[in-house]
Formats: structure tokens, C-alpha cells, sequence
């Protein structure tokens, strides 16, 4: 159950495997105050009836890795023996506090997350917020790297800029376009005349057609000869229908 007042001697609580001990002596309350830090209003909805918490770090005997004010709207952690986000969660064992909407909602973020990697994320984010004392600089970073990093990525996934043709998403050089078949298959099943527009190197555009890298002219005049053959061949089809 959580208290806001705690008694005047040192409780232990079991968090995960690891055992936390928290001096609730009146320690805290004889260190001086850090720096106001620059955090936003506590008034949102869900804070209220919770304390309006001053997180701190601090170099705490071995063995202490957190602290917590007589009043319990104080609490200093070690960062080298629990990192920001679980000192919160032990922290809150004791205390229902607020911190403001943005930190009390990365937190609850942090403490939801299905893996291992997202928890360390928002403890890292906190431990910046909490050696900077500037938590709206550090969460609009935050913001910011994520923009970029959304960017990134939806850039990746771009369509080619150059040519429209081109398949290539992202960042490239080299373009090759969609690969087309004709309609009918070969004895064994597999598709034929298979052709393409490609673009590598310094060569300029090229048709790949019948195993060629071929110009636009080239493949032209291969494609004219395609058409006289074809036209042989309807000339042998005409033929077999007369039965001469």
C-alpha cells in the first residue's frame, strides 16, 4: 500500500530479484536542495492527490541506492547502482507521486515496456532529465531525434526522385525498373522475353531485352526483327490451317 508518510526507520523492499533499501530516516531532508529544475505544471488530471515529487542524484553510501524524504516528496537515487526509471518504480512502492504530465508519462511508458531495450530507452531518457534538471529541453530533443530518426526512414521508403520507372526506394545509384514477361511460357513453365529499363553506371538508360543491355535505338531495331519473326511465324501457322 502505498503511504506518504514514512517511519522513522530504514524499511527494505523486495523489487524484481534485487533487494532496495530505503532509508526513510530524515537523511534527505538534511542535504541541501539541487538547483530548481525546469519541469512543466503538475496540475494535469491524473496528479491529482499525489505528491509533487523533486527527483534527484546523489552519491549514496553502498549499498543505498535511493533515499527518500521524511515528507516522501523527495527522493535521491545513486545512478551508478539503479538507473532513473527503476528508481521510480521503487520509489513509487512508497510514494504516489507526480512529476508532471510529459516525466509521469514516460515513466508509466517505461514501466509498460514488453522489452528489455524500450525500458532502457526511457530509463536513459529520465537520467538525462534528471542530470540536466531541464526536462522540457531533454524531452523536446527527444521529440526531435525521433522526428529525424521518422524521416530517415520514411525517406528510405521513398520513391525514386529520377526516374518513375525506377523500383529502387531510398538512397541509390543505381536504377532498375520493374522486369516484364510475355503472357505465354516456354516447355518447362518459365516466363519469356523477359525485358527491363535499367540505369548503372555512366551508361545511361538501357533496355535489358533477350540477355542485352541495349539502347533505346538497339532495342528498337531488335524489337522490329521480333516483329518480322513474329509475322514468319503467323506465315507458318497460316500454312499448318491449310494443311498444304
Amino acid at each position: 500500500m502505498k503511504r506518504t508518510t514514512l517511519p522513522r526507520m530504514t524499511a527494505s523492499a523486495t523489487f524484481g530479484r534485487e533487494p532496495y533499501v530505503v532509508a526513510a530516516a530524515g537523511a534527505l531532508d538534511a542535504m541541501p536542495a539541487q538547483p530548481a529544475r525546469r519541469s512543466e505544471p503538475v496540475d494535469h488530471p491524473r496528479a491529482e492527490g499525489k505528491l509533487i515529487a523533486r527527483i534527484e542524484q546523489a552519491d549514496l553510501p553502498e549499498g543505498v541506492p535511493l533515499i527518500i524524504s521524511k515528507a516522501g516528496d523527495r527522493m535521491a537515487y545513486n545512478p551508478s547502482a539503479i538507473n532513473a526509471l527503476d528508481a521510480r518504480l521503487a520509489y513509487n512502492i512508497y510514494v504516489d507521486f507526480t512529476e508532471g504530465q510529459q516525466i509521469d508519462g514516460l515513466r508509466e511508458l517505461g514501466w509498460n515496456a514488453k522489452d528489455a531495450t524500450s525500458r532502457e530507452l526511457y530509463a536513459t531518457v529520465l537520467d538525462k532529465i534528471d542530470r540536466s534538471g531541464d526536462a522540457p529541453g531533454v524531452i523536446a530533443r527527444v521529440v526531435e531525434l525521433f522526428g529525424q530518426a521518422r524521416a530517415e526512414a520514411d525517406a528510405a521508403d521513398a520513391r525514386c526522385p529520377r526516374y518513375r520507372w525506377c523500383t529502387e526506394t531510398g538512397k541509390h545509384a543505381e536504377h532498375t525498373g520493374e522486369t516484364i514477361t510475355a503472357t505465354c511460357q516456354d516447355a518447362y513453365g518459365d516466363p519469356v522475353l523477359h525485358a527491363t529499363l535499367m540505369h548503372w553506371d555512366d551508361k545511361g538508360v538501357r533496355v535489358g531485352l533477350l540477355e542485352h543491355d541495349l539502347t533505346p535505338d538497339e532495342a528498337r531495331t531488335t524489337l522490329a526483327e521480333l516483329r518480322a519473326h513474329l509475322d514468319a511465324v503467323e506465315k507458318l501457322i497460316d500454312a499448318a490451317e491449310a494443311g498444304e
